[in-house]
């Protein structure tokens, strides 16, 4: 991905539902360019939270076209049961998350578009559910 000042971030995918549940639970350490891109087939509202998660991070919203929605700056860990639930400001398509405080650094703003490269195509949803 591909941030408007031309910084690029490697991203690992999270398509499926197991590997969204996941997430970045666990890593104790995220380099500035690498991040983690989950892709989901319809628009929502959907909450992340920070459970099981060991850094801060910063949350970019993304719609269809990887244009920035919103972005939850420096959220920290759940240090405890109930984690809170953290939601974009409207419906979202994408979420990127990636070291805290890079959206600052590099100038990221509702608005600006992501270029993603080399993204393989979503399977379709199954008839009947979601999308």
């Amino acid at each position: 991905m591909i941030f408007p000042d031309g910084f690029a971030v490697q991203v690992d995918l999270a398509t499926t539902p197991e590997q969204q549940a996941k997430g970045l639970m666990y890593v104790n350490y995220l380099p500035p360019d690498r991040g983690m891109l989950f892709l989901f087939q319809d628009d929502e509202r959907r909450p992340f939270w920070m459970k099981n998660c060991l850094i801060a991070l910063d949350l970019v919203w993304l719609d269809e076209q990887f244009r920035v929605v919103d972005i939850s700056a420096n959220v920290q860990p759940c240090k405890a049961d109930p984690c809170p639930n953290i939601f974009p400001s409207r419906a979202i398509r994408n979420v990127l998350e990636v070291q805290a405080g890079l959206c600052a650094a590099h100038h990221l703003v509702p608005g600006d578009r992501l270029v993603v490269v080399g993204l393989p195509a979503l399977p379709a949803a199954p008839p009947g559910g979601p999308g």
